[in-house]
């Protein structure tokens, strides 16, 4: 991951450029016999990969394109995927699988797949390897340049993947198509820094980034002038907004700037809280990180050696791993290859950990063999290695790989995909220091409160919880009446 943690904003000068590329590829769209194809952009989970999706939209609009829901229909398809639920996984392969039938019959077609999935390198891996009719992969991180990646895949007739772990970028002036005229997503800053066990947010869409207030505010006072009337702020961490800016803002000042009456009528986040309680949400956002500082951070007593951030890498199961790949199966086809030439395999993997075992140098001699020998097709994207974390290999390499010290080199370790050896890598302590600190304190704080649970007070026990969620549901179904008035004024929802 980037060490450094400064909030990247894409020049205007960079958008411009994406822009000119929109419209490179509209002169093309209008020079075909057929005309301009049709998009069909279909998303998968949460609502940032909504608003990301209608950003996509935006530009395949100015790219000439107009919009179906049917793939088979389209000449350009997108799959914005979502990375947090299994389930959600295996839909999009399965949707990606049907879509071979909609490239036989039109071999022009450009299949996309972005979002969260497209970011983690074993998912990349298996669309490179098992599903060759995807066009084009790019990452979150890589959104604000879809026109130049589509404008090269067209172009070139090559299969491009950019999934690079690039720094978090801001993106501002983007075109958007919002699919109702009535309730709009804001996003008002991206990632996360919380690095919970279960979560794969921070390593898909990167560190904490906050877009500048002013730019929030621009765009929401452009959505009330044009009649939206519900607002929705978007973020995976929205009580963190503002850290990193330059000028002082936090998340209560944000909201009491977006949810005034001169701007729209409703303006919403995930979660119901009162005007009062605004400050307290804001400060609890830093509790983590001010108590990670307090206990770990430096000068501390208790900052993390590179030993401890070793242990807290190994606990959390992240690793750097090479290989020598020779495969026994047909990359393109996934169909295993003879016999014969699965035993040559094998025979050249044991003459090359015999080199290997023999030699005074086999680190830098596996890395001659590696570039000579290896047939892993993420080579020339991953020439340094793969750093990953536990289920994002397949097994047999992940087990063979965590059974390594730094700078060991593996036995023959077969897989489906054919036979490996793998050179175990040392990772830099520095690149992830600030996040041992993080895991730190989040440890420290369920340590405290397991030790000193809070006490209910004699007001808590006076609350109603079936009143508080029949209040609650009264002012939900009352925001929810006045909407559908208002759509019912403007002859229902628009579509870009």
């Amino acid at each position: 991951m980037n060490e450094d943690r400064t909030t990247q904003r894409i020049s205007e000068e960079d958008i411009q450029r994406q822009l000119r590329f929109c419209g490179e590829i509209r002169t093309l769209c209008q020079s075909r016999p057929e005309g301009p194809p049709l998009a069909c952009v279909q998303t998968y989970g949460c609502q940032q990969n909504v608003a990301d999706s209608q950003r996509i939209m935006g530009m395949l609009r100015d790219m000439g394109c107009a919009f179906t829901q049917d793939p088979y229909e389209a000449g350009v398809v997108v799959l914005n995927t979502c990375a947090i639920r299994e389930n959600a996984e295996k839909k999009v392969f399965g949707v990606v699988g049907q879509l071979v039938h909609a490239k036989e019959k039109n071999p022009d077609l450009l299949l996309c797949v972005c979002g969260c999935m497209a970011q983690q390198a074993a998912v990349t891996d298996k669309i490179k390897h098992s599903y060759r009719h995807v066009d084009l992969v790019f990452g979150p991180q890589a959104l604000w340049k879809f026109p130049e990646l589509l404008y090269e895949t067209w172009r070139s007739k090559k299969r491009i993947f950019s999934i690079a772990d690039e720094r978090g970028a801001i993106a501002e002036g983007l075109p958007v198509v919002r699919e109702s005229g009535i309730k709009a997503w804001v996003s008002i800053m991206y990632g996360c820094n919380n690095f919970c066990s279960y979560c794969i947010v921070p390593y898909v869409r990167g560190r904490e980034r906050s877009r500048r207030a002013e730019d929030i505010l621009s765009e929401v006072r452009s959505l009330a002038e044009a009649g939206y009337k519900e607002i929705t702020l978007l973020g995976q961490n929205v009580n963190s907004y503002g850290k990193d800016l330059d000028e002082p803002m936090d998340f209560a000042g944000l909201l009491e700037q977006t949810g005034s009456e001169e701007l729209v009528d409703h303006a919403l986040w995930n979660g119901l809280f009162t005007r009062d309680l605004f400050p307290y949400i804001t400060e609890s956002g830093y509790l983590v990180e001010q108590l990670s500082q307090r206990y770990f951070g430096e000068g501390s007593g208790s900052y993390p050696t590179d030993a401890e951030v070793a242990a807290y890498l190994e606990e959390a199961g992240r690793y750097r791993a090479k290989h020598i790949l020779l495969a026994t199966i047909d990359l393109n086809t996934r169909q295993p290859l003879d016999e014969e030439t699965i035993a040559q395999k094998k025979a050249t993997a044991d003459e090359l950990l015999a080199q290997l075992r023999a030699a005074e140098d086999p680190v830098n001699l596996f890395d001659q063999l590696m570039h000579e020998y290896s047939e892993d097709t993420g080579l020339a994207a991953n020439p340094e290695g793969y750093t990953t974390s536990k289920g994002q290999m397949v097994a047999p390499f992940e087990e063979a790989a965590l059974a390594l010290k730094d700078g060991e080199i593996s036995d023959i370790v077969e897989s489906d995909f054919g036979y490996h050896i793998i050179l175990r890598l040392p990772m830099n302590p520095d690149t992830f220091r600030a996040d041992c600190i993080l895991y730190l304190g989040a440890q420290k704080i369920e340590d405290m409160l397991e030790s000193s649970p809070p006490e209910k007070t004699p007001e808590f026990d006076k609350l109603d919880p079936a009143a508080i969620n029949e209040n609650l549901a009264a002012l939900q179904s009352a925001i929810q009446q006045e909407l559908q008035a208002a759509m019912g004024q403007t002859g229902g929802s628009q579509a870009g």
